[in-house]
């Protein structure tokens, strides 16, 4: 029964590539250290406190834990000539800030449904625009 339990019939499971990136670590030219963001849950009762309220730069911020410059300087770097750990770093901010994105042009397309669902609502019900405020252009009522 040994042989079932020696490493040749059983291959070693590799450890996480992305932690091993993590703790090897990479320099760039200026000396910094180039650091694969970790997402923290944000999901549920894990949001931080006014997160509703975020823009979506500071989302993203907290997201990966960097500057938007920081962020903007891993976006600039030509995928084709990274390592690894450059490569896995650039990877995660490009899906945060896409997720961010989409995030923020559906919660705009909302907002442009419900304002024009509203108008039209208006229109239907008052036969007025809304945006015409003013009552100058009301039909006056009988009797006066």
């Amino acid at each position: 029964m040994s042989w079932l339990w020696s490493s040749a019939t059983y291959p070693v499971m590799a450890s996480s590539p992305m932690r091993r990136l993590r703790k090897t670590g990479a320099v760039d030219q200026d000396g910094n250290v180039v650091t694969i963001p970790r997402l923290p849950s944000v999901a549920g009762s894990n949001k931080p406190p006014g997160w509703n309220r975020w823009s979506p730069a500071e989302k993203a911020e907290h997201l990966l834990g960097l500057s938007l410059d920081r962020m903007h300087e891993y976006l600039s770097w030509p995928a084709d000539e990274l390592d690894p750990y450059r490569l896995a770093a650039q990877t995660q901010v490009i899906r945060v800030v896409v997720m961010v994105a989409a995030k923020v042009g559906g919660e705009a397309a909302r907002e442009r449904d419900r304002e024009r669902i509203l108008s039209e609502m208006m229109r239907r019900e008052f036969g007025d625009d809304p945006s015409d405020r003013t009552g100058k252009n009301r039909p006056r009522a009988e009797g006066r």
